[in-house]
C-alpha cells in the first residue's frame, strides 16, 4: 500500500485515540478497541451498542472493532522495531528473567 494510505491510517488512528480520551481517559488505546474490549469481553451493553454503531460506520472492514482490539493487543500499530522490542520484553517479564 501506499505511504499516503499509511499516513492516512495513521492520522485515523490519532483521532481515534482522541475519542478515546475524551470519552474515557484512556489516551494509548482506540475507542474501536474500547467499544470492543468493554462490551464484548466485559459485557458492558453500552459499549455493545457503540461498537455496533462503530463496526457501522466502518461497514468495508468487517468487525472492525474486534480488529483494532486485535491489534492493539499484538502492539501492531507500533512501528516494527519498537513492537519486536516490546514483545520481547514481555516475554521476558512473563517469564520473570
Amino acid at each position: 500500500m501506499s505511504r499516503a494510505f499509511h499516513i492516512l491510517r495513521r492520522v485515523g488512528i490519532w483521532i481515534d485515540q482522541g475519542f478515546a480520551l475524551i470519552l474515557c481517559g484512556s489516551p494509548d488505546v482506540t475507542l474501536s478497541a474500547l467499544a470492543w474490549a468493554r462490551g464484548e469481553i466485559q459485557g458492558r451493553r453500552r459499549w455493545r451498542i457503540l461498537r455496533r454503531v462503530i463496526d457501522g460506520a466502518f461497514w468495508f472492514e468487517p468487525e472492525h472493532c474486534r480488529v483494532a482490539w486485535e491489534a492493539e493487543a499484538t502492539l501492531e500499530q507500533w512501528p516494527p522495531d519498537l513492537r519486536a522490542l516490546a514483545l520481547a520484553e514481555l516475554r521476558r517479564c512473563e517469564h520473570g528473567l
